[in-house]
């Protein structure tokens, strides 16, 4: 798990960032700056920004476009949000209202969905969703 500690060693060690890569070539992308990024192989470069994290709290913006409707719910990359312990609270704005969620909220109540469907295993894009209804308890 990658922790603050690790993560500041490797900062100041003078890196631009940290990668958890994946087997299969996709990334993510912990940037020095505070920004999170993931690169999927098959987009050929291309980086997604997911948010950021400062002091605890990862930043992240979610449009009209962003909400599943199928289960009316907010996707967060699921190894972010499991693989890390560089914060404790999701901070997110949803179209027009700001919310504060704690990470294991999310990881308890959220349903983890993967939009590929890939044989050889790959579930970097492995998705957890959280329902609009429970953030609602979180709005600021």
């Amino acid at each position: 798990m990658l922790t603050k500690k690790v993560f500041q060693k490797v900062i100041d060690n003078g890196y631009i960032g940290y990668v958890i890569p994946d087997k299969n070539g996709n990334q993510l992308i912990l940037h020095k700056d505070s920004n999170v990024g993931l690169k999927i192989k098959s987009e050929h470069g291309r980086e997604r920004n997911l948010g950021a994290i400062l002091d605890d709290v990862f930043y992240t913006v979610r449009e009209k476009k962003h909400i599943f409707r199928k289960s009316k719910s907010i996707g967060f990359n699921y190894h972010l949000l499991k693989d890390t312990a560089l914060f404790k609270t999701i901070m997110v704005q949803v179209i027009d209202k700001y919310y504060s969620v704690p990470k294991d909220t999310v990881l308890q109540f959220g349903k983890c969905l993967n939009f590929k469907d890939a044989e050889d295993g790959n579930d970097f894009e492995l998705q957890i969703f959280f329902s609009i209804e429970l953030l609602k308890a979180y709005e600021l």
